[in-house]
């Protein structure tokens, strides 16, 4: 079964007395998970087919589909979704992930449009609250995104983590444009807001990812440029706080308040002022028409 020798696995199978099937070697595995593993989908098949254990758990708690779907072996995952009885799709490991979690996590694309397919849930969540769609924004892979928003029926696309992160605002902290665009057209909630009550065009406003805010603001033409987090601050005065002039530049473009004032009196202005953001300042004076220098 490791070395993918499906001859000699068939000739072992036709003896008499039938070879044990579910022996394990010291790191849990058994033949059908070695084969797995190895991605020798005609063993897996064999094995199968003459009666292995296909909920048989791993040291790591992993059911064989489990390890297909963590090394990406899409042909070992059709020869299991094939087998009769079908196994369990939703079964997790110790670390709390299904097979479909395992495969949007590693970015394998093919495996997890087989196992959504298959009917494994979409909804199901991590120990870390997070659904594959999630895991799969977290991890920035856009092509694990596109399998699962066309999966029938389509997944929850606000759900949120225990962080308080949608998988809209995973993609935004992590700076990845085209996984946000994803997200964003096909009808992620932009508003949303999370961690200290800032939706996505606030997060990568203070993160500085440009090509975030350069994908929101094309997905959601009457995005609002103008909420505050909890500290009163705008996705403008965040940007403007830590620098992030192409930020600005874009966010002023787009119509941002410059004028805007949080409880304490602060507008973008003042921030960019006491962090010395030289290019910042020079672009937001032009709107307060004011000539002011930084030392």
């Amino acid at each position: 079964a490791f070395y993918g020798q499906a001859a000699v696995l068939e000739a072992l199978l036709a003896r008499q007395p039938t070879p044990q099937l579910d022996e394990v070697d010291i790191d849990g595995y058994s033949a059908l998970m070695l084969a797995a593993d190895g991605g020798h989908a005609e063993c897996v098949a064999l094995l199968a087919r003459a009666g292995a254990d296909l909920e048989l758990r791993n040291a790591l708690g992993r059911t064989v589909l489990g390890v297909a779907a963590f090394y990406g072996q899409a042909a070992v995952l059709k020869a299991l979704l094939a087998a009769k009885p079908k196994p369990k799709l939703d079964g997790v490991g110790k670390d709390g992930y299904s097979a479909l979690m395992l495969a949007a996590r590693k970015g394998y694309g093919p495996c997890v449009a087989l196992l959504a397919r298959a009917g494994a849930d979409l909804e199901l969540k991590n120990a870390e609250g997070r659904t594959a769609l999630g895991v799969a924004a977290y991890a920035s892979h856009a092509a694990v995104l596109e399998a699962l928003l066309a999966a029938e029926p389509k997944p929850k696309l606000d759900e949120v983590g225990k962080d308080g992160f949608s998988a809209l605002m995973l993609a935004a902290y992590k700076g990845d444009g085209p996984c946000v665009a994803l997200l964003a057209q096909a009808g992620a909630n932009v508003e949303l807001k999370g961690q200290l009550d800032r939706n996505a065009l606030m997060t990568a406003a203070n993160a500085g990812h440009a090509t975030v805010i350069k994908a929101l603001l094309a997905a959601e033409p009457r995005l609002k440029l103008d909420e505050v987090d909890e500290h009163g601050c705008s996705a403008l005065m965040l940007a403007a706080e830590n620098g992030h002039a192409s930020i600005v530049q874009a966010l002023l473009a787009a119509g941002a308040n410059t004028r805007f004032k949080t409880k304490g009196g602060h507008n973008a202005l003042s921030f960019a002022l006491s962090n010395q953001h030289r290019e910042v300042v020079s672009m937001l004076a032009v709107r307060f028409n004011s000539p002011i220098f930084v030392k």
